[in-house]
C-alpha cells in the first residue's frame, strides 16, 4: 500500500472515533434531560393529585383546606438516598425516582429525586424537582441538575 493510503485510512479512523466520542456524549446528555423532564412530569402530577386532596371537603376523603393526611400513591421507598435527604415518608415510582410531600407555610410542596446514577456523594449527580403549590393553587417549580438550580415560572 501507498503512503498515501495508509494516511487516509489512519485519517477515517481518527474521525470514526472522534464522531462515536461525541455521539456517546450526546446521547448521555439527552437521557439525563430525559430523565429531568419524566421527573418534572411525575411531580407536576403528584402536586395535582396534592392540590385535590387539599381542596376536597374531609367528608369525602379530603383534607377539608389542609394539606396534612397526604399520601403519595406509591410505595414505600428503599432505594439509598443523598446524605441530608433522609426522610420518614419517602415513596419510590417505577422510574426509578423517589418523591416525598411536605408542609410549608404557605402551601403543600411534593421533592422528586431522580436517582439513576448510583454515585449520591455531590449534587452533580443527580436531579432534583420541587414543586410547590400555594393554597391559592399558584404552582412554582425549582429544578437543580448539575449543580445548577433554576426556577420554572407558572
Amino acid at each position: 500500500m501507498g503512503q498515501q493510503q495508509l494516511l487516509l485510512i489512519v485519517l477515517g479512523v481518527i474521525i470514526v472515533g472522534v464522531a462515536v466520542v461525541v455521539g456517546i456524549g450526546l446521547f448521555q446528555e439527552h437521557q439525563k434531560l430525559a430523565a429531568l423532564d419524566t421527573l418534572t412530569s411525575e411531580c407536576h402530577s403528584y402536586a395535582e393529585m396534592y392540590y385535590k386532596y387539599y381542596l376536597t371537603p374531609k367528608q369525602y376523603g379530603g383534607g377539608g383546606h389542609s394539606w396534612e393526611g397526604f399520601n403519595l400513591p406509591l410505595p414505600v421507598s428503599t432505594l439509598p438516598v443523598p446524605t441530608g435527604m433522609e426522610t420518614e415518608d419517602l415513596r419510590e415510582s417505577g422510574s426509578g425516582s423517589i418523591f416525598f410531600t411536605a408542609i410549608s407555610q404557605v402551601g403543600g410542596l411534593i421533592v422528586g429525586i431522580n436517582l439513576d446514577n448510583t454515585d449520591l456523594s455531590s449534587t452533580d449527580n443527580y436531579c432534583v424537582v420541587r414543586v410547590d403549590i400555594l393554597n391559592d393553587g399558584t404552582v412554582y417549580t425549582y429544578i437543580a441538575i448539575d449543580g445548577r438550580e433554576y426556577v420554572v415560572p407558572g
